[in-house]
């Protein structure tokens, strides 16, 4: 063998062995930035879920306060305190279920209740709408206040 062939080999060897210690490390470094995005992503839906739970349960407590302002005025319909004592007992467990599971679970959850029972989940999520409605209204009256 000549030693241009020999030289040619080397480097062709050479050029191969770099390439793949190139492309080991692009995958590397794609591996740690898939991670660190899905890191990144995992920390804001958990920010997300305290900041929505920290919600409900405000909400929980302004449904409770109303239902015992109703209860004490003697001229408000008792099936009105009945409503909105439930809304505010649901919304402190709906509360408690978005804080102890993951967003997975919760979403699966979700989806199958809509599809077992539509009728109800359209009730449920109008029912949520409005109470989430008027919280959000009491509580802009009370910083202008």
């Amino acid at each position: 063998m000549s030693t241009a062939t020999r030289n040619l080999k080397k480097n062709l060897d050479d050029t191969r062995d770099a390439a793949s210690r190139t492309a080991e490390a692009a995958g590397d470094v794609a591996g740690e930035t898939v991670a660190s995005v899905r890191d990144a992503a995992a920390e804001r839906v958990a920010a997300a879920r305290d900041a929505l739970s920290e919600t409900g349960d405000r909400l929980a407590d302004t449904l409770r306060r109303a239902a015992e302002k109703a209860a004490e005025k003697a001229d408000v319909a008792a099936i009105r305190d009945s409503v909105v004592a439930a809304v505010g007992s649901g919304v402190a467990a709906t509360t408690g279920a978005l804080r102890d599971r993951s967003m997975s679970d919760l979403a699966t959850d979700l989806r199958d209740t809509a599809r077992r029972h539509p009728g109800l989940f359209i009730a449920g999520a109008a029912v949520a709408g409005f109470a989430l409605a008027r919280f959000l209204s009491s509580s802009s009256r009370e910083r202008r206040s």
